[in-house]
């Protein structure tokens, strides 16, 4: 299974910093491949997406909701569920931090696109 997050995220900026980003545990087969760690990675995917607002299929009126939730999960350094971001990044073997300052950089230039 090859995992890498720029396949399935839209990165429509020149230079995006999350490009780069690859989960480098699992390429390199460090960690074992089962259902639960694809599942896994399809939350960290999901819940980067959403932070980053690119959310497909909701209420307008709901998207802000879902970015502010995803935020807040991507942010809080809480282990009390399998499935928090910490718990996940700490079982697939990724460093939380680097991917905060990441989606981080990304805010950033998606609020200075949004300035103009």
């Amino acid at each position: 299974m090859h995992v890498d997050l720029k396949d399935d995220i839209d990165f429509s900026f020149p230079s995006d910093p999350l490009a780069e980003f690859s989960y480098g545990a699992i390429h390199r087969g460090s960690i074992q491949r089962s259902p639960e760690h694809a599942l896994m990675i399809a939350v960290l995917e999901d819940g980067i997406r959403s932070a980053l607002g690119q959310i497909a299929g909701i209420d307008l009126s709901l998207k802000a909701l879902e970015i502010r939730i995803a935020r807040e999960w991507l942010l809080s350094d809480r282990e009390t569920y399998l499935y928090d971001f910490q718990s996940i990044c700490n079982v697939l073997g990724l460093e939380p931090s680097g991917i905060r300052r990441l989606v981080k950089q990304r805010w950033k230039i998606i609020a200075e696109t949004a300035e103009d």
